[in-house]
């Protein structure tokens, strides 16, 4: 969904897709509750507290 990407700092600058493919790319080689945590614990610091305006979604799949 587009709540993790329209995230808003307390600037009101969004997180964006290109931090989501970072964060993602920084720990592709890690079990997928991995990604997640780190995903959810970058985005929480981005927003330092501002609320979220939208829902949540994270589906992450890896094929071997």
């Amino acid at each position: 969904t587009d709540g993790i990407s329209e995230a808003e700092d307390p600037s009101e600058e969004m997180y964006g897709e290109e931090r989501i493919v970072e964060v993602v790319s920084q720990h592709r080689h890690e079990h997928p509750e991995t990604i997640f945590t780190n995903l959810i614990q970058d985005l929480d610091a981005y927003r330092n507290e501002t609320p979220l305006d939208d829902d949540v979604t994270i589906f992450i799949a890896k094929g071997e």
